[in-house]
């Protein structure tokens, strides 16, 4: 079986379009990268000596004394095991609120379909404020506790 070659061909236009968007792309990829190797650097870097900046993208004292102390911290681990089940205990509330929402704006023969589908709508569009919803929080007791993101996954519903 004969191997085919492929021959470039193309249009000086198209060779063009073709180089602005390399060109392009790699901008945006230096840009979009730029951030976490800086981030990078300075966490490799001596605490003392990144207080003086211009660390760009290689660390100048070269240390691992960040990460060891903070993995040596034991709030840490109490921290991130917080996160995580905020984030899968509020997901999976959140996501069940939502399906038995939806059914019941979706029958037909539910009463108060059209009231009901109009406040979700309103409560998307337009919101109180971030001082009413302050209050709201801290009379709910809710600073500061487990629970805020499940009433915050409610309140994005409309609920």
């Amino acid at each position: 079986m004969a191997i085919k070659t492929r021959k470039i061909s193309g249009r000086v236009e198209d060779i063009i379009f073709d180089m602005i968007n390399y060109i392009v792309l790699t901008i945006v990829i230096i840009v979009t990268l730029y951030p976490f190797l800086n981030v990078l650097a300075v966490s490799f870097n001596d605490a003392i000596d990144s207080v003086r900046g211009g660390i760009y993208i290689f660390p100048r004292k070269f240390t691992t004394f960040n990460y060891k102390s903070i993995l040596t911290d034991p709030q840490i681990y109490n921290a991130t095991m917080i996160s995580a089940l905020r984030a899968i205990i509020g997901s999976a509330l959140n996501v069940l609120c939502s399906v038995i929402v939806a059914y019941a704006i979706s029958r037909k023969d539910f009463v108060l379909r059209g009231i009901v589908s109009r406040i979700f709508i309103y409560s998307m569009y337009f919101s109180s404020g971030l001082i009413p919803y302050y209050l709201l929080i801290r009379d709910l007791h809710l600073m500061d506790n487990f629970w805020y993101t499940f009433y915050l996954g409610l309140s994005v519903h409309g609920i």
